[in-house]
């Protein structure tokens, strides 16, 4: 008798421990979420300052790197909005699982 309570008790503890090491994991990924929704705004902010600045038409080369550098942090913020998604499903079934 004593032994199906020890083996439940160390199953109860097993999975305590698993659930609080999922709860942490949870509690990472809404930082990491938003560290990466800082860096989306960050982006954002530096795209504004170009498009206000934005040069001439007959200015080639200014244009030119304009364009290079819009590019690059549309580029950036898309691969972001990828990660989102990525630590979204993450959570999710981190949800799951605690609630199992």
């Amino acid at each position: 008798m004593k032994n199906k309570d020890n083996n439940r008790n160390k199953y109860s503890l097993e999975e305590k421990i698993i659930k609080l090491q999922l709860k942490n994991k949870l509690q990472s990924s809404n930082l990491y979420l938003e560290h990466l929704y800082t860096k989306i705004k960050f982006y954002q902010k530096q795209l504004d300052m170009l498009t206000e600045n934005k040069p001439l038409i007959f200015q080639k080369i200014k244009l030119k790197n304009y364009h290079q550098k819009t590019k690059e942090y549309d580029d950036i913020i898309k691969e972001t909005y990828k990660k989102i998604d990525e630590e979204f499903k993450i959570i999710y079934e981190i949800n799951k699982q605690i609630k199992n």
